[in-house]
């Protein structure tokens, strides 16, 4: 799903938000550099050792830097400084917008929204997260942090089109949780 997204946007650089160890980052950049080679990927991540880790991978169109996705300037400068060559950019998360619910996210869409060259963005996220409550809501999305996670396309509706979302299987992220499905979104300019 990432190459197509890249493909669909004819993007010039992917960020990967949240990109941890590089499960996902690694395998796509690598693609990338036999089929288009010109095409950057940016991992970010808050985790100091999570980056150390994949620095060491030695991917020749990758780039990995530690920020913390919270803060407004932090994105806004990332999008600035580490794709200045890069025409079209594609933002794309796996489950990381919840750990920003409710007002960060919405800062976080803000921020990737007011630069232009955000062509498009991915969201892959859990549909129901609930390994530290004591209680079960009975519903497909949850309650977390006082906000429904079901108005993800809302927020980023004010800045990009939402043209695809639906369910995808969960295997498809592990063997682990397989009770959630995961939710996916595409949005474009």
């Amino acid at each position: 799903m990432l190459l197509e997204f890249v493909s669909e946007y004819a993007l010039d650089a992917l960020i990967i938000f949240g990109c941890a160890y590089g499960r996902e980052l690694v395998p796509v950049a690598k693609q990338l550099y036999s089929d288009k080679p010109a095409v950057r990927v940016v991992g970010a991540d808050l985790s100091e050792k999570a980056i150390s880790a994949c620095k060491t991978y030695g991917l020749p169109n990758a780039e990995f830097i530690v920020m913390n996705m919270e803060n407004e300037r932090h994105v806004s400068s990332l999008l600035e400084k580490s794709c200045t060559s890069a025409g079209r950019i594609g933002v794309y998360m796996s489950e990381t917008a919840a750990y920003l619910l409710p007002n960060k996210l919405r800062q976080f869409i803000d921020a990737i929204g007011n630069n232009k060259r955000v062509v498009g963005l991915q969201l892959i996220e859990p549909a129901y997260i609930d390994w530290k409550s004591v209680w079960q809501s009975g519903m497909v999305f949850s309650f977390q942090k006082g906000f429904w996670r079901h108005n993800y396309p809302r927020i980023v509706g004010r800045d990009f089109k939402v043209e695809r979302t639906y369910f995808l299987d969960a295997k498809l992220r592990s063997d682990v949780h397989t009770d959630q499905p995961l939710w996916f979104i595409r949005a474009g300019r």
